[in-house]
This record gives C-alpha cells, structure tokens and sequence, in this order.
C-alpha cells in the first residue's frame, strides 16, 4: 500500500494523505513510512472503533486493498458498504466479494514491481478523476454489490439450507 501510494504521489502532485487504520504497524512498515518522501501524510490509525473505521470509509477518497491472502475479504464489504471506491487484489477471495463492483490489480508480483506500480498508480488516477456522475455509479455498485453481505440475510439463506437438507431426508 504505501509503494502504491508513494509511486501515485510522485505522478500526482494533490497530498492526499495515506490512513492506515488496524492493529499497530509492524516494524518494517514504520521503516517505510519514515523513509518515504511524503512520510507527513501517512498516517496510522491504531485500533480504530467500528465507528471510527466507517467515518474513515466513509470519508476516504478510495480503498486501497491490495491484499495477499485474506480470510473473506471483509473490508471490501465494508468499504462498498460505505460507497468507497475498492481497488483489490484480482485473487481469491477479494474478486468473490468485490465482485464487479471494485477495480481489479493482479497480486504484486516478485520482481516486477515497477510494471505492478504503474498499473496500481493508473487504477489510482482513474478512481480519482471520476467525474461526480462516474462516482455516483461506482458507489451505487458498490453499495449493491456489499448488500450480499448483510447479515440477516446471510442468516436466512444458512436456515434456509440446513431447513432444505432437513426436510430433504423424509
């Protein structure tokens, strides 16, 4: 996250600042932040509240998530939920729960970092010159596209299969 937004800020002179929110960063991500042109406008946010966590989706410009491995894929939903623009990972589980609602960077690759940070750094400046009418439809998808998240539902549709195998055995 920080190489993405470090290589957009050398193209893009508007200091939009980094939030990173969750657990406190490891060690190697502080190295980072200090070594980093624009270390002012990088910002952690130490185990944030649930409210503080949707005030900063809410607010934020885009959600970056280029995430290597995750368990579900939560803070896409929610950020959609939000009506933040998503950039993730095109992997699973992120491409399952973004669905077609969020742009798509394939995973960093080994070597190859330069090529992966100019497409990173486009998708960048594509979410971030939407026109308001561009910006209205991505978070309309968005917001659609996390609704399959909710909750209630979710838990009908599990009753609603244990309720089918039950009645499937008479």
């Amino acid at each position: 996250v920080v190489a993405l937004y470090e290589a957009w800020r050398h193209t893009n002179p508007v200091p939009i600042p980094l939030l990173l929110l969750g657990k406190p960063p490891a060690k190697n991500l502080l190295v980072k932040q200090q070594a980093s042109p624009f270390k002012s406008d990088i910002h952690f946010i130490e185990k944030p509240s649930d409210d503080m966590v949707c005030f900063a989706y809410s607010g934020a410009s885009l959600f970056l998530f280029p995430s290597l491995m995750e368990g579900f894929g939560w803070p896409i939903a929610e950020a959609m939920a939000c009506g933040t623009p998503v950039i993730t990972t095109d992997a699973a589980p992120m491409t399952e729960v973004a669905g077609s609602a969020a742009c798509l960077l394939p995973p960093q690759p080994r070597g190859e970092q330069k090529k992966w940070l100019t497409e990173g750094t486009q998708l960048i400046a594509k979410i971030l010159s939407m026109t308001p009418e561009e910006r209205s439809a991505t978070k309309a998808s968005g917001m659609k596209n996390a609704e399959r998240f909710d909750i209630e539902l979710m838990l009908q549709q599990i009753e609603a299969t244990y309720n089918q195998i039950l009645n499937s055995g008479k």
